[in-house]
C-alpha cells in the first residue's frame, strides 16, 4: 500500500472517530440541558369543592403563577426528522377552587389532556422536554 493511501486511510479514520465523539458529546449535552417532567392526566371530574361545578382538575403542583397570571404547561408532541419530540405549551388558566392536593381550573380553547409536573428546571413556552414518567390522578 502506498504512503498516500495510508495517509488517506488514517485521515478518514480520524475524521470518523472525531464525528463519533462529537455526536456522543452533543447527545450528552442535549440530555443535560433538556428539562425532564412527569406527565399528569387531567381529571375531568369533581376532585375539589363540590359547590363549584365539575371541571378539569390538576394537582396543585402543576399550577404556576407569575406576573403574567396563572398558567399550566400542557404536554404536546410534534413530529420531526428525528422522530417525535415532546414540548410544553403555556396555557393561561383561571383557578376556580383548590384544596391541599388539587386545583379546579378553567381555560379558553381546546381540551387539555396532560400537563407537566415536577420539572427539573424552569419551563418556558415551546421548550422541548423529556418525560420521566406518567402520574395518574387519583379520583376520590
Amino acid at each position: 500500500m502506498s504512503k498516500l493511501k495510508r495517509a488517506v486511510l488514517r485521515i478518514s479514520l480520524f475524521l470518523l472517530m472525531a464525528l463519533l465523539v462529537s455526536t456522543m458529546l452533543s447527545r450528552t449535552v442535549s440530555r443535560l440541558l433538556t428539562p425532564s417532567v412527569m406527565r399528569v392526566e387531567v381529571a375531568a371530574n369533581s376532585l375539589v369543592d363540590s359547590s363549584v361545578p365539575a371541571g378539569p382538575c390538576v394537582p396543585v403542583s402543576c399550577v404556576y403563577e407569575d406576573e403574567d397570571g396563572t398558567h399550566v404547561y400542557v404536554l404536546l408532541e410534534r413530529g420531526t426528522l428525528m422522530g417525535n419530540e415532546t414540548f410544553v405549551k403555556r396555557v393561561n388558566v383561571t383557578e376556580l377552587a383548590r384544596d391541599f392536593e388539587y386545583a379546579r381550573i378553567e381555560y379558553d380553547g381546546a381540551g387539555i389532556a396532560e400537563v407537566a409536573a415536577y420539572p427539573t428546571k424552569a419551563l418556558f413556552d415551546g421548550e422541548i422536554v423529556e418525560v420521566r414518567a406518567r402520574l395518574g390522578v387519583t379520583r376520590r
